[in-house]
């Protein structure tokens, strides 16, 4: 019955619903008694209902002049109510004006106040890393202005595709090359070679994910470049991605070239994530000392036309490279090649890409003057092309 729901009601949730339009029964009263006994309790009836109604609604609108019902239903009022209620005629029960418009307001002021003020922080974030990146790249080449790090617009060009690319390096896999055969076809005639397999196992295709290196090492600094007193330029892991995604009109872009990773207490982990090929257990330098022997391991990073220039390895060692992801193209001479034809005078500071673009179509036109042994192997490829905008 409507009196026994809201009681209910206001015990069981704290709020009273509003009856419709109407008398209201006392608690036992039903359909049936109401019509048999209308006449016979009347007036006195009427008088405990209005008393009942007033006491739990003492602010009640009378029914309009039409008839029709106001209430809209039953409409639910909190019985502790934080700001006072007015009686509405089309509406219903509704907040004072005021006070509602006042609280939005004031919700409205402090969400714009935020959504500046987190506006302001990614500006300022922006500004910094832009500064940090100007500054490293102003330490590595300090050659170029900012403009001059992509005055060729080589990210336009097709000087990066590999479809024409002649593979001239033999290949071997693992599982059929044994340490013995490796010592005899590749080690002692000093000859490269390319193995496939060697990382199927290593955590390192796995957790060197550019997305998952962030996540791991967001402010670990790597090694980035040099300036021109041999001084390492670093950047955070954060500042470099950002980089990468951001800067990718650069020439010949920064790569992350550092030989602390496995030494650097924030990044000592990674040396877990990759194990040496038993091809290459056998090392000389270990008996150096980790402190006197020179730089033997680096990990590498860099988006697309970024690279080493030509150079030969630390005291003319022999090195192994993995490639966990992405791709990357190698050109190899053999020792007794002419270096000023690789490394001409005045473009020994060329990036890795000028040098694709500069000095090795020439080398493959006349390769007879580089070394007469390379002739039958460079004629054999196609040249390389490269359209400019």
């Amino acid at each position: 019955m409507k009196i026994a729901r809201a009681h209910d009601r206001l015990r069981t949730t704290g709020s009273l619903s509003r009856p419709k339009a109407g008398p209201v029964l006392p608690p036992g009263h039903d359909e049936g008694m109401q019509q048999g006994t209308a006449e016979e309790n009347g007036e006195s009836q009427q008088t405990w209902i209005d008393g009942l109604n007033q006491s739990l609604f003492p602010s009640e609108p009378e029914p309009s002049q039409s008839g029709e019902d106001d209430s809209n239903g039953e409409e639910s009022i909190a019985a502790a109510a934080v700001r006072p209620l007015k009686p509405n005629a089309k509406e219903g029960w509704a907040p004072v004006t005021a006070a509602a418009a006042a609280d939005l307001s004031r919700i409205q002021a402090e969400a714009e106040r935020a959504k500046e003020e987190a506006a302001r922080h990614r500006r300022e974030k922006h500004e910094e890393r832009e500064r940090m990146l100007c500054k490293a790249k102003k330490r590595a080449r300090n050659d170029l202005s900012m403009a001059g790090w992509s005055k060729h617009q080589y990210y336009r060009s097709d000087i990066q595709a590999v479809d024409d690319v002649v593979e001239t390096v033999p290949r071997e896999h693992c599982d059929s090359l044994s340490v013995e055969d490796f010592i005899e076809k590749y080690d002692k005639p000093q000859l490269p070679v390319v193995i496939d397999g060697l990382q199927a196992n290593w955590d390192a295709t796995e957790k060197w994910d550019p997305k998952k290196l962030l996540k791991r090492f967001p402010n670990v600094k790597f090694k980035v470049g040099a300036d021109d007193a041999g001084y390492p330029v670093r950047l955070s892991a954060r500042h470099f991605m950002k980089y990468v995604r951001d800067h990718n009109t650069d020439d010949s872009p920064l790569y992350a070239f550092d030989s602390k990773f496995a030494d650097r207490k924030a990044t000592r982990s990674m040396r877990d994530d990759y194990e040496i090929p038993d091809y290459w257990k056998e090392d000389l330098f270990k008996h150096c000392g980790e402190k006197m022997r020179p730089p033997y391991r680096w990990f590498v990073m860099g988006p697309a036309r970024s690279g080493s220039g030509i150079h030969i390895d630390p005291l003319a060692t022999s090195a192994w490279n993995a490639l966990i992801f992405g791709r990357k193209r190698w050109v190899l001479f053999p020792p007794d090649v002419d270096k000023n034809e690789v490394d001409p005078k005045g473009k020994s500071n060329l990036g890795a890409i000028e040098w694709f673009d500069r000095v090795l179509p020439a080398i493959m036109r006349d390769p007879e003057k580089v070394n007469p042994a390379l002739a039958p192997t460079l004629n054999s490829l196609e040249p390389l092309t490269l359209t400019k905008p």
